[in-house]
């Protein structure tokens, strides 16, 4: 039988987010990804209240090549 067991990561206090984001027509695939890999987690985790309240931040990224896109 399963058996439910106290998970520290799923506390009830707080949420998951996702989101999924594409570049806008006049963005090449390389620029986009440039800038989520490089620029937009330090500005994320500069916000006063991202470091008070985060407690993990990650990004997943898709590992297609630019051209079967």
């Amino acid at each position: 039988m399963f058996k439910l067991r106290y998970n520290p990561a799923m506390r009830p206090d707080r949420f998951r987010l996702a989101a999924l984001f594409h570049p806008q027509k006049d963005v090449t695939y390389e620029q986009f990804s440039r800038y989520w890999l490089r620029e937009h987690g330090k500005l994320f985790m500069s916000l006063d209240i991202v470091k008070k309240n985060l407690t993990k931040y990650e990004q997943v990224h898709r590992s297609l090549m630019p051209y079967l896109l």
